[in-house]
């Protein structure tokens, strides 16, 4: 498994053990799809309306939108590293589909960093 699969995982574990970001999340029903160069297939983070999370390897049929970048892009970005906005403008990350969706992880990453 690579870095960044193994960041969505942990974004997921992180979502589900915090109540906060559990509260934050409630009544978000989106699908993120990540596909990562240097992982193995797609996979996905599913946001539940009751504000949980879960990930999924595999293929779903209706995302909300797709993440793509490289592996350890992605890791720099759920670690706070790199800053997801300044890399989507500077055309290392894409997004196809939903995009003003994605600013609610931005803030859920933040909460769960600090």
């Amino acid at each position: 498994m690579g870095i960044g699969k193994e960041a969505v995982k942990m974004m997921v574990v992180g979502i589900n053990n915090n109540k906060e970001v559990q509260e934050m999340l409630k009544n978000w029903n989106k699908i993120a799809a990540y596909d990562l160069e240097g992982e193995e297939g797609i996979f996905h983070g599913i946001f539940n309306t009751d504000g949980t999370a879960e990930f999924k390897e595999g293929a779903i049929e209706k995302v909300s939108f797709t993440f793509k970048c490289s592996s350890k892009l992605w890791a720099e970005i759920s670690s706070g590293e790199k800053d997801g906005q300044k890399e989507f403008f500077a055309k290392n990350l894409k997004i196809e589909g939903d995009v003003m969706s994605t600013m609610k992880l931005t803030l859920i990453g933040k909460k769960l960093l600090e």
